[in-house]
């Protein structure tokens, strides 16, 4: 095994143990520090989109994030419920974020009453970012209850969203998505746009609004739908969901105007919670309606392995009527492993505890650096991983 290799195992591993750590050690608010700015976008024919999106930078100083349409995930930890948004403004507009599944403080901005085309009326649903901002402008959550939500810009939403100002955001539960009845072992993110390239070259060009070729978008038109930021297009590579035995969470996110439908091909899910809130009555089912700006999380418990498509079921499914493309994603699950032991007949324990994993991790990396940490060679470093080290007898001696 090549050293490259080894430490990119090793770094798994380093980043295993501090979401172990994390969950036993002292609360701490989580902060992203998020810049909106101008990038364009390349489509399967040729095409190139303008659009807005987000760059996740390491600090308040530095812009060394990639801008990213949709924006970066953002975690919140299950030992955590606060969450702060710093925000960068790199547009030639002014600019905000919200997230509408959770409560936040407004401060809504209305037009001067003399503006000739909006008169009093709200511009943005809370304090605004504006362009070039030195300092980044914050914007917080307390509370954040475990689910999946979007956030996206407040400021003249029909326009800034369809432009591209919309993300993931997620918080567990520490025993599970959302309790310990919900708990899983992979994670998959399908979040679903669209772009009408006619809106999207009026808006940058600065022709969009009143008195301009493009006044409002009533007569949208979409005519490239994304899964993740990008339209399906023949030969793409499918997307890790696990293994036969392992349970799969399946987040769904809708940032488009119109409304879609997710249908899984050959295979079941339960659906857990819309928007955040857990359904008294978890329903086994296979497709699930996406209204604008909705959310939901299902859970996936595959009995084979293999390719397993999700589609919109209202066959939005070209790329600028080129088929195939558009909403089309797919997961792939892998054959479950061999039990780990003697002649691979012992059956895999159960996953230590966590204050034990803390232990496991932490001699692992002071007494084995360079060693493997995705044990499974599942493509995932998690508490299995951990409990894998164990029974190939690596865990620390008896003291």
């Amino acid at each position: 095994m090549n050293n490259r290799s080894n430490t990119m195992k090793f770094s798994k591993l380093t980043l295993a143990l501090l979401l172990v750590l994390a969950s036993t050690g002292s609360t701490y608010a989580i902060d992203y520090y998020l810049r909106a700015e101008a990038v364009n976008k390349v489509m399967p024919d040729g095409s190139m989109i303008p659009m807005w999106g987000y760059a996740l930078d390491p600090d308040a100083v530095q812009e060394t994030g990639q801008v990213i349409v949709p924006g970066p995930t953002l975690v919140v930890p299950p030992n955590d419920p606060n969450l702060t948004i710093h925000l960068k403004n790199r547009l030639d507009v002014a600019t905000s974020v919200i997230i509408p599944a959770l409560p936040q403080a407004m401060t809504p901005q209305r037009f001067p009453a003399g503006d000739p085309d909006y008169p009093n009326r709200i511009r943005s649903l809370t304090h605004e970012t504006p362009p070039g901002n030195a300092a980044p402008v914050p914007y917080s959550w307390t509370n954040v209850r475990p689910g999946s939500f979007m956030y996206h810009s407040g400021t003249h939403i029909a326009v800034q969203v369809q432009m591209g100002l919309y993300g993931p955001a997620t918080r567990n539960a520490v025993d599970g998505a959302y309790s310990a009845d919900s708990d899983f072992d992979n994670e998959v993110l399908l979040f679903y746009s669209e772009i009408d390239p006619i809106a999207h070259a009026r808006i940058a060009s600065g022709n969009y609004g009143p008195g301009e070729i493009m006044t409002s978008t009533i007569e949208y038109k979409p005519e490239f739908f994304l899964v993740n930021g990008n339209p399906y297009s023949l030969g793409d590579t499918p997307i890790p969901a696990g293994q036969v035995g392992q349970t799969t969470l399946l987040r769904l996110f809708n940032a488009g105007i119109e409304t879609h439908v997710a249908q899984l091909q050959n295979l079941r899910g339960l659906l857990l919670a819309d928007d955040g809130w857990p359904d008294n009555y978890p329903t086994d089912q296979y497709t699930f309606v996406l209204p604008a700006g909705k959310t939901k999380d299902v859970l996936l418990n595959p009995a084979t392995e293999g390719i397993v498509p999700v589609y919109d079921r209202r066959l939005r499914l070209t790329n600028a009527n080129a088929s195939p493309g558009g909403l089309i994603s797919l997961l792939e699950i892998a054959a479950a492993p061999p039990a780990v032991g003697e002649n691979n007949n012992e059956v895999q324990t159960a996953p230590r505890n966590v204050p034990e994993l803390a232990t496991l991790a932490q001699y692992w990396l002071q007494n084995c650096q360079g060693c493997p940490a995705d044990v499974n060679e599942d493509n995932i470093v998690n508490f299995i991983d951990f409990a894998l080290m164990n029974n190939l007898n690596e865990s620390p001696p008896e003291e």
